[in-house]
């Protein structure tokens, strides 16, 4: 039995990638996004898994995996202090049990996690992570673009597995099975295809203010990240709210299907790292 541990929508999707060829798989699902709950419940999702879980915590999930004792358990990330504790609970009672990461955005190929040089020396000669797979107890790391990180970190290069499958054309494939698990019922209803539209993807913030200027540029979708479990906009004559719940990804190739272009406003989000085309234009709300 494999265990998939995940805490936000992107990582729902990559583990079910990862997932293919297992016969005995279990997914958890950490509530640390919007209807994450009902996400789990999800019929469509649950064709995809032998049986998924909902947890409140992160904490709950990893002592529930421990449990388990399963062959192999997949985690968004391994870095810091607490994560090793966290994965030691595992070792110590299933020994044999082999703990992977996973990507789970661009900060899975970045070296300053911990900014620190002191901090970061001494927690690395603990065996804590500093990068992405960095912690001793990590076997291998699963990725898209393994050639980056290798060239990132190369001290890790033995760990690292590619993930082999493009993952924007997977997004194409995969979109109205997505829709479904993510946020059934949702739609976009514009008869005739358009010239350009407008996303603005929101931090763990939201801008209203930019949102109030924005809306009044033309055809505007407003997107909340995953986290922000507690605020729903709604859909008003100026703009087009997208559920919080629905991966950013999803969303850019749904509009797509509707505009010639798209004008995309975010800080610094990984969904058009994933999603290339050169009917996208980025453009950061930080600069």
């Amino acid at each position: 039995m494999n265990i998939y541990i995940c805490t936000k929508p992107l990582q729902i999707m990559i583990c079910m990638i990862l997932s293919r060829c297992d016969i005995t798989k279990f997914l958890y699902i950490v509530d640390a996004f919007s209807n994450s709950q009902i996400i789990a419940s999800s019929k469509e999702l649950r064709n995809n898994f032998s049986k998924i879980l909902w947890f409140r915590t992160k904490k709950e999930a990893f002592e529930a995996a421990a449990n388990q004792r399963p062959n192999i358990i997949y985690i968004d990330g391994d870095v810091g202090v607490r994560n090793l504790f966290d994965l030691y609970k595992i070792k110590i009672r299933s020994l044999k049990t082999e703990i992977n990461v996973y990507e789970e955005g661009v900060g899975t190929y970045r070296t300053d996690l911990i900014k620190n040089k002191t901090k970061k020396w001494v927690l690395f000669l603990f065996g804590v992570g500093v990068y992405y797979g960095g912690c001793f107890l990590t076997k291998k790391i699963f990725l898209f673009e393994p050639n980056v990180y290798i060239k990132n970190i190369p001290s890790l290069k033995n760990k690292v597995v590619r993930i082999d499958v493009n993952f924007c054309t997977w997004l194409h494939e995969n979109k109205i099975k997505l829709l479904e698990i993510f946020s059934p019922g949702f739609a976009i209803n514009i008869a005739d295809k358009q010239k350009i539209a407008y996303l603005y993807l929101s931090s763990w913030s939201i801008d209203l203010n930019f949102i109030d200027k924005a809306k009044m540029f033309g055809v505007f979708f407003v997107k909340l990240h995953p986290h922000i479990k507690n605020e729903n906009l709604k859909s008003e004559g100026d703009f087009i709210v997208v559920p919080n719940s629905l991966p950013a990804e999803v969303a850019i190739i749904l509009i797509l299907e509707h505009f010639e272009r798209l004008v995309v406003y975010h800080s610094s989000s990984s969904s058009l790292h994933y999603v290339k085309s050169d009917k996208i234009k980025s453009l950061s709300i930080d600069d």
